[in-house]
């Protein structure tokens, strides 16, 4: 009878048994982070303190996804303001591998993650970035957020081209 662990868990003694009666002792040759079927040894101990090893097929399986935390749902800039897109991205954690760091490679499908979509930090618009993040067993998560980049304010021009105009009259003779 095969028996599913999610990957980074620990084989449990009701995973192995039904049987109340007995306790698990020993667990040999099992690795939680080994994706796949694994032939593992366990020693069970009767009431009576009689022992008994079975050998048993152990299928662990990683199911979870990454998380991606953003700071903001929806950022802002200004036309000319530098835009970093990591900036948003506050963590990208796998529930079992921990922190995901950030990689560029072309064919990203394990362990890292990256931001899609471009904006033009110079023009004024609406775009969307998407955060996409793999585990260390190519499962998949991602995660939208827009960016709107403002008009620049015109720059108020009046203050250095006030004109002195001077108050004397000119005496009429």
């Amino acid at each position: 009878s095969g028996i599913t662990v999610e990957y980074g868990s620990d084989l449990k003694v009701e995973n192995l048994t039904d049987q109340k009666d007995i306790t698990v002792k020993e667990i040999k040759n099992f690795d939680t982070k080994k994706i796949g079927d694994q032939k593992i040894t366990v020693v069970f101990v009767n009431q009576d303190g009689k022992e008994a090893s079975e050998e048993i097929t152990v299928s662990v399986k990683d199911t979870k996804v990454p998380v991606i935390e953003l700071n903001k749902d929806k950022v802002e800039i200004t036309a000319g303001d530098k835009f970093d897109a990591k900036a948003n991205v506050k963590s990208v954690k796998d529930p079992v591998d921990g922190d995901i760091k950030y990689n560029d490679s072309k064919d990203l499908s394990k362990d890292g993650y990256q931001i899609t979509g471009t904006v033009d930090s110079k023009k004024a618009g609406d775009y969307k970035l998407k955060v996409i993040a793999y585990d260390k067993n190519g499962n998949k998560a991602e995660k939208e957020f827009s960016v709107k980049v403002k008009e620049k304010p015109k720059e108020e021009t009046s203050s250095n081209t006030q004109t002195q105009s001077n108050n004397y009259k000119t005496p009429s003779t």
